[in-house]
This record gives C-alpha cells, structure tokens and sequence, in this order.
C-alpha cells in the first residue's frame, strides 16, 4: 500500500470512530428542574400529636395519636375516645391526677366504639390500699374505663402501669356475661393501689395486680401468666379459664381463684378457698382453710386449716391433701392420692384405689364402698383404715395397737401395729 493511502484510511477510521461517540451521548438539553427529595412531616410522623399538659382531650377521628409530654390534671378526666379505630399511644409518658379524693378517668372510651388500642405508658395516683382494701389520697377514680357495660370487639389496652385509683384500675366493661358480648384484652399490664376492680375484659394475659380493694382480675374468657393480690372480699383472680396464674385473698371471705377451669395455677386465701375450680384443676396448688375445692382434679394438691386440705366432688387422680384439723383429701373416686389430717380423716372416698391416708388422732383412710390396694394408718385414732363396703388388699395400721382396719368385706388384707375388726374375711388375719 502506497504511503498516501494509508494515511487516509488511518485519517477516515479516526473520524467515524469520534463520529460515533458523539452520536451515543444524547440530547444535550436539560431534563428540568430536580425533583424534591424531602419528606412532608405527616410521611415522617403518620400520627396526630397530643401536646404535653394537653387535658380534656377528645379523640372524635379515626387514626393514630400519640402524646408528646406528660399530662397532668388537677381533677376530672384527661382523654376521651369517641371514635372507632383508634390507637393511642402514650409514648412513655406519664397521665397523672392530683384530685383528693379521686374523681375522673385517665382514658375513658366511650360507648359503641370498636378497634380502640390503648398503650406503652403510665397513669399515675399517689393514693394507697390500706391492709383492709380501703382507698385513700390523690388519683383518677379510673384509669382506663369503657362508658358501656359491654365494649365492641377489637379493644385492647397492652404495656402500661396504672398505679393510685380510687375506683378501677383498667375497666374495659361487664364481662361476666352469657353469652360472651366483649373481647376485650389485656396484656402486659401493671395495676397497684385501686380500690375496686384491678383489671376486667374477656382476656387478660401476662399482667399483675396488687394491692387491690376489690376483684383483683375478673374476666370471662381466660386469663394466663397473670397474678393478683386483693385485700379486699372479692376473688383475687375470677375467670372461666385460669392457665400459669398465681391469686392471693388476703380479705375476709374472698378466694384466691374462682374459675371453672385450672392449669398449673396457685391460690391462696387467709379466710376461704385457695382455688376453686369448679369443673377441673390440673397441676394446681390451693392454700386456706379449705385449699383446693375442684368438680375432678388431676395432679393437685391441697393444703387446708380448719376445713378439707383438697376436696374435689367428682373424682381425684394423683393428688395430695393435708388439713391441720379437716379432712386432708375427700372426693367421690380417689386413685393413686394421699391425704393426711392431723384430727380429722386423712383421705375420704366412696371408692379409693391406689390411696393412702394418715391421720394423728382420726381415721387414717376412710372408704365408704370399696378400697382396693389401699393403705390407712392413725397414731390414736379409732380405726388406721375404715370401709364399711369392702376392703381388698388393703393395708392398715395403729401405732398404739388399736384397731388398725375395720371392714364389712376385707379380701386378702393385713394389718399392722394393731388388730383387724372384719365381718367377712377372705385370706385376710
């Protein structure tokens, strides 16, 4: 290739090759101005604020609200909710009334509204129970109160302490009712100090009350991980289902628990019942003068003063009772149970299997039909084991070598430390 040539074929491929780079970068002409970058206030807070020192306070829209400061009042309420789906969050702060005595309510949410979420905050009185449950000094009448006796659906109140009312803790309506009308819920709640109820809805979860003048927690549905100390003459917990909770009665004539169901439950009553279920208690623990009073038990004890340690109408399974002068465990149908009783009958059943019953100065197992692979011992009482049925296999025993075991029908039965009285013997001494 001839010199001249060359450089014009270099010359024209420089040129195409910029030619195109110029083509590839596009319209030089501004796209306009920027857009804004900056978030409106109400898309960086999607919620209504409630200004500190903020009272009365009606809450008459749907939404979110949220306090921005403590509020206090120096008497009658603080919020009022007249809407449904609602949420208010007190954000940490502090509600608090100076009134003496006690009037208004820190939340009121009024009648007919439904998906009302009260949370995360304080509602304060320095008012305190005396040890008879009576109320006295400075606070709201109520801390958080529905304004019907029966609240719509989706009303939940979590995460606060309510301290110092003359009246309810946290009200959220009448819920002993039939059929069910409320669903309202309590969660993760702390309630001191109130002279009436500690806290009322249709369930209540993971939440105490103490030092209350009346029920302690009262609910229709069920109410779990919870406890409550009442010195008033209510129950300390009063539910239809109790799972995980712990309820003490120090007043006159009040239980620990009144439920109709039990699970792994303690109750404990200074004048009354420690627990009373009154279709099943599983896994619980009753302490009074009557312990534990269920319609059938299953891996309960029971421990009672001047009445039974354990009763339970129907039947009891693996189950202790023990009474300082009542029949330690009575019930119809006793299996694999123990019952002692310092005066009194140690274990009482229509029919008894597997049981054994001690008592000081009374009958160690008393068996109204049968008893069968039983064992009765007493140290001077009357008789160490007593069927007036019939006894098989059974085992009695007298310290004092009185009678040890008394029986119409005694099959293949021994005794020890004492004599046999029987009627009908079958291999027995």
């Amino acid at each position: 290739m001839r010199p001249d040539s060359f450089i014009f074929a270099l010359a024209f491929l420089v040129s195409a090759t910029a030619a195109s780079r110029l083509m590839g970068q596009g319209s030089l002409t501004p796209p306009g101005a920027p857009a804004p970058t900056m978030k409106r206030l109400d898309q960086v807070e999607p919620r209504t604020l409630i200004p500190g020192g903020s009272a009365p306070f009606v809450i008459s829209a749907s939404g979110s609200y949220y306090l921005a400061g403590n509020i206090a009042v120096a008497g009658g309420g603080a919020i009022t909710v007249n809407a449904s789906n609602v949420t208010l969050d007190l954000n940490g702060f502090t509600i608090s009334s100076s009134a003496n005595p006690a009037t208004g309510t820190a939340v009121t949410i009024s009648a007919g509204f439904t998906n009302v979420t009260v949370r995360n905050g304080h509602i304060f009185g320095s008012g305190t129970i005396s040890s008879t449950g009576a109320f006295s000094g400075a606070g709201f009448l109520d801390g958080i109160a529905a304004g019907a006796d029966d609240l719509g659906s989706g009303v939940r109140v979590h995460d606060l302490t309510v301290t110092g009312c003359g009246g309810d803790g946290i009200n959220l309506g009448s819920v002993i009712t039939a059929p069910l009308v409320s669903s309202a819920v309590v969660e993760r709640c702390a309630v001191r100090h109130v002279g009436r109820y500690g806290i009322q809805a249709a369930t209540v979860r993971s939440s105490s009350v103490t030092e209350c003048g009346n029920y302690g927690i009262r609910a229709s549905a069920a109410v779990s991980d919870c406890v409550a100390l009442v010195r008033g003459i209510k129950e300390a917990i009063s539910c239809r289902e109790a799972i995980g909770c712990t309820g003490i009665a120090l007043g006159s004539n009040s239980y620990g628990m009144k439920v109709s169901v039990a699970s792994n439950c303690y109750g404990y009553s200074a004048t009354s019942v420690g627990i009373y279920a009154s279709e099943t208690a599983t896994g619980c623990y009753g302490d009074g003068q009557l312990g534990l009073l269920a319609g059938v038990a299953m891996n309960c004890t029971g421990r009672g003063t001047t009445n039974r340690g354990l009763r339970a109408e129907q039947s009891a399974t693996n189950c202790y009772g023990t009474s300082t002068s009542g029949i330690g465990l009575s019930t119809a149908s006793a299996t694999n149970c123990y019952g002692s009783s310092d005066s009194d009958i140690g274990l009482r059943a229509s029919n008894a299997t597997n049981c054994q019953g001690v008592s000081n100065s009374g009958i160690g197992l008393y068996a109204d039909f049968t008893a069968t692979s039983c064992q009765g011992q007493t140290t001077s009482g009357p008789y160490g084991l007593q069927v007036p049925g019939i006894a098989n296999t059974c085992t009695g025993g007298h310290s004092n070598g009185g009678v040890a075991l008394k029986a119409t029908i005694g099959n293949s039965c021994a005794t020890f430390g004492g004599s046999a009285d029987i009627t009908y013997k079958y291999n027995s001494p």
